[in-house]
């Protein structure tokens, strides 16, 4: 499942050639072996493979600040039950890819006298 996942995203993302993908995993396996211990280790793969999604998730949660959103990470889930949820409307291909983080992104809703009133301008995040 790794080697078909590299060669699949390095594939489709980057449009490079499988001479290109396959000098790719060389050098990717030839840093995984020795180092982490995890290339030929599914469960230590994936473990590895889900921590890296907090790189990009910090990345999305700073870019949302930046814009005057709000956002909070989830990890206290369900994951089964999420890649079900997410399986049934059609966002994920479990055989593929796993659920290893989700976070909510919007703007707080404030109830106060000063909120605007029915038929005011409002002003929305995104």
């Amino acid at each position: 499942m790794q080697a078909d996942y590299q060669e699949k995203s390095g594939a489709a993302r980057m449009g490079c050639r499988l001479e290109t993908i396959g000098m790719m995993q060389k050098f990717s396996n030839g840093l995984l072996k020795p180092i982490l211990r995890i290339a030929d280790n599914p469960r230590a793969f994936n473990d590895w493979a889900a921590k890296q999604t907090y790189i990009a998730l910090a990345n999305m949660m700073t870019a949302a600040a930046l814009i005057g959103v709000d956002s909070t990470p989830m990890e206290e889930l369900s994951k089964r039950k999420c890649g079900k949820t997410a399986v049934g409307k059609g966002l994920i291909n479990l055989d593929e890819y796993r659920v290893s983080v989700m976070a909510a992104f919007g703007c707080i809703a404030q109830a106060n006298p000063s909120s605007p009133k029915r038929g005011e301008a409002v002003r929305r995040c995104g």
